[in-house]
C-alpha cells in the first residue's frame, strides 16, 4: 500500500524534528498533539506492515490462533 502525503501540513525531515515540534506544545495542547501524532504513527506502521492475524479489538480474533497468546511470539 502506497501512503499520500497529506498538502495541508509540512512532513518533518525526520523523527527528531516530529519530537522537536511536538516538544513545542504545553499542557492539554501538548497531549492532543501527541495524542493525534503517534496514532496517525501507528496507523502508517499498520498499513505498512500489516500482521497477518487481527487483533484483540478487530473482528475475527481468536485467541486460540494468536501466536502471541500462544508463546509462539517474542
Amino acid at each position: 500500500m502506497k501512503i499520500e502525503p497529506v498538502g495541508l501540513f509540512a512532513t518533518p525531515d525526520d523523527m527528531k524534528a516530529l519530537q522537536d515540534y511536538l516538544a513545542l506544545f504545553h499542557g492539554s495542547e501538548a497531549i492532543v498533539a501527541n495524542t493525534c501524532a503517534w496514532m496517525a504513527w501507528n496507523l502508517a506502521a499498520k498499513l505498512t506492515n500489516p500482521e497477518p492475524f487481527p487483533r484483540e479489538h478487530e473482528e475475527g480474533y481468536d485467541d486460540d490462533k494468536d501466536p502471541r497468546v500462544n508463546g509462539e511470539l517474542p
